[in-house]
């Protein structure tokens, strides 16, 4: 999803919604702004749930990635023309640092449930998944 958002989404924003390249790239910025800090406090979280109880790590995951969806829904949804744009712009930036909290444990999680043995196998393959899937969008 993240390849379709990144690279297709601004131009929806620019020419189906109608709100011009500057603004659709100013929204897209502030996502982007917000996938940064999101991915930090995901892995500092991911870290310190981990280290009280490994279970709550994957409970991280699980419910960043369903509660991310709701303000990315909102980008889609929203009536541009009577919307605050300052309002679009921080719902953007908390939806872009609620749905990267899980980009930033998964490869722990993988590294925790599989043995040595396997580790390098199942990376392998998690990585070609993930660039087959950039690939197409």
């Amino acid at each position: 999803p993240w390849g379709v958002l990144l690279q297709y989404f601004p131009d929806y924003l620019a020419i189906d919604k109608g709100l011009g390249v500057d603004v659709a790239t100013t929204i897209m910025t502030c996502m982007n702004i917000g996938n940064s800090v999101g991915s930090v406090l995901g892995g500092t979280i991911g870290q310190k749930l981990y280290n009280t109880n490994r279970v709550y790590q994957p409970v991280l995951m699980g419910v960043s990635t369903s509660l991310g969806t709701l303000p990315l829904l909102y980008m889609t949804v929203v009536d541009y023309k009577d919307a605050q744009l300052s309002s679009l712009y921080i719902m953007v930036f908390i939806g872009g640092c609620i749905a990267s909290m899980t980009g930033a444990n998964i490869r722990a999680v993988m590294l925790n449930v599989n043995t040595p043995e396997t580790r390098g196998t199942v990376f392998g393959i998690c990585t070609l998944t993930d660039d087959v899937g950039k690939g197409i969008g």
